[in-house]
C-alpha cells in the first residue's frame, strides 16, 4: 500500500484507470556530495499523505530496519533518533527512539496560504526538475511554462487519488489552454543528480533543471496546484526528492 501500490486505480470522478503515486516524498539533504563520520547526525525530511498517513507507526518502523541494514553502496548502518513534524517553522517531536511504540498525538493536516489576486510569482527549483513529452526529459530551451502548469496538474491529481474520500477533478485540457497565455521566464540549469538503488545494486542518474522561474498572468485558476506541488513536488522522480521547488515571498 506504501511503498509498492497499484500502478493503477480507479478514479472515483470518472470510473477509469488512473495513475496513483506513491504516497511519499523524501527530501535528501541540499544538493552536494559529502562523508560523515562515524558519530555524526544527519537529517532528512519525509513527507507522506493520503492513507499513508494512518500507517505511520509502519513507516517509522520500516525507517528504523532501513537504516540498520545500511545506507548506499556501503551499507553504512545508522539509527533512527527522533522523529517531528515540521511546519511553518515549528517543530513538534512524536516519536524517539527512547519510547519507540509510541507516537506522539499531533495534527495531520495543513493549511495552504494561498494569497488572492496573484498575478506574479517566483518558482525556485531546488532539486532537478524533470519533465517529459513523449518520454524525453525536456531541456531548459524546450521547457515551456504550459509544460510546468500541466506537470503540476498531473501531480496534483495522482497525490489526491491517495485521499479514499475525495478525488479532485477538474478539466486539465481547459487550465492547459488558459496557461498558454502566461508568460514566463526561467534561469533554469542542467545539473547531475543521482541517486543509488539498493535493490539493482547500482547508481541511477537523474539529471534535470534547478534555478528560478518567473511566471506572469491570470494566475488564479492554477493557484491550488501550484502552492500543493510546492509540497509534493512536480515532475518525474518525485519519491525521491525530484523536482522540489519554494514559492519566493512578492515584492
Amino acid at each position: 500500500m506504501i511503498f509498492e501500490p497499484e500502478a493503477d486505480i480507479e478514479d472515483r470522478n470518472t470510473g477509469k484507470p488512473a495513475h496513483c503515486s506513491l504516497p511519499y516524498v523524501i527530501e535528501p539533504p541540499a544538493l552536494g556530495g559529502g562523508m560523515l563520520d562515524c558519530g555524526k547526525k544527519f537529517s532528512f525530511h519525509m513527507v507522506i499523505f493520503g492513507r499513508a498517513l494512518k500507517q505511520f507507526s509502519l513507516i517509522v518502523s520500516a525507517w528504523r530496519r532501513a537504516l540498520v541494514h545500511g545506507l548506499g553502496g556501503e551499507q553504512a548502518s545508522a539509527r533512527l533518533v527522533t522523529v517531528s513534524q515540521i511546519e511553518g517553522g515549528h517543530q513538534e517531536y512524536v516519536w524517539n527512539e527512547a519510547n519507540p511504540q509510541q507516537i506522539l498525538p499531533h495534527d495531520q493536516s495543513i493549511q495552504l496560504k494561498m494569497p488572492p489576486g496573484k498575478n506574479e510569482m517566483t518558482l525556485r527549483f531546488e532539486t532537478p526538475l524533470r519533465l517529459q513529452h513523449k518520454g524525453k526529459v525536456l531541456g531548459s530551451r524546450q521547457i515551456t511554462t504550459a509544460d510546468l502548469i500541466a506537470g503540476c496538474l498531473r501531480r496534483v491529481r495522482s497525490v489526491s487519488l491517495n485521499d479514499d474520500e475525495q478525488h479532485i477533478l477538474w478539466d486539465d485540457k481547459d487550465l492547459i489552454e488558459k496557461a498558454g497565455i502566461l508568460s514566463g521566464e526561467h534561469k533554469l540549469r542542467y545539473v547531475k543528480w543521482s541517486r543509488y538503488s539498493s535493490r539493482q545494486r547500482q547508481k541511477m542518474d537523474l539529471p534535470g533543471l534547478v534555478g528560478d522561474w518567473h511566471i506572469r498572468g491570470e494566475l488564479q485558476p492554477f493557484l491550488m496546484a501550484l502552492y500543493i506541488c510546492e509540497l509534493f513536488h512536480v515532475g518525474k522522480n518525485t519519491s525521491f526528492g525530484l523536482g522540489k521547488y519554494t514559492i519566493e515571498p512578492s515584492d
